[in-house]
């Protein structure tokens, strides 16, 4: 990764930040990225990818709002068919989806369905935090073409509640609020 798009995740305070590659896998990430979404140094490298935690890791996936679930785990398989048809011989790609489909009935089912399409390149995405409660945050998607990557960027317009809980989440971090 370029030393410039890695000082992006240190530069926003107001904004959870994390970077993935066309494989889903989490490469890197800012300190209000894992307080929001998951403490992906807590998990080994093999399980920091999103499809990974959408289907077989439920506490990693429980941030998010149940009403969400499917259309982020479709959107998920759909962007990962949409990578294996670009790159069919790659067979650390095959083996994902292998482990993924031994592993979850559902990621095989949306798997079987045979759809494909990339990620949009902006969102909103509404989660449940243990400490923050309900929040709704937009998600922008930047392609970092180089290394086919995308860098995440989730972030509420200042002076909402929901700018509000990610400032609160920046102080506190990944500290146990007792909330929950």
């Amino acid at each position: 990764m370029r030393p410039a798009v890695l000082r992006i995740l240190d530069s926003p305070r107001d904004a959870a930040a994390f970077i993935v590659n066309d494989r889903l896998d989490v490469l890197a990430w800012n300190p209000l990225a894992a307080a929001l979404l998951c403490d992906y140094a807590a998990l080994p490298p093999e399980r920091r990818n999103l499809l990974w935690m959408a289907f077989c890791e439920p506490g990693t996936w429980d941030r998010f709002a149940p009403e969400e679930h499917e259309r982020l785990r479709t959107a998920h398989v759909a962007a990962l068919r949409a990578v294996c048809a670009r790159r069919p011989d790659d067979v650390g790609l095959r083996e994902l989806v292998a482990r993924l489909r031994t592993a979850s009935p559902e990621f095989g089912r949306l798997w079987a369905g045979h759809e494909v399409h990339m990620h949009d390149r902006q969102d909103r995405k509404a989660l449940r935090h243990p400490a923050v409660g309900p929040i709704e945050l937009d998600c922008e998607v930047l392609h970092i073409s180089e290394h086919d990557q995308r860098l995440v960027v989730l972030s509420a317009p200042i002076g909402t509640s929901d700018h509000g809980a990610l400032r609160l989440l920046a102080t506190v971090g990944l500290q146990d609020l007792g909330v929950g």
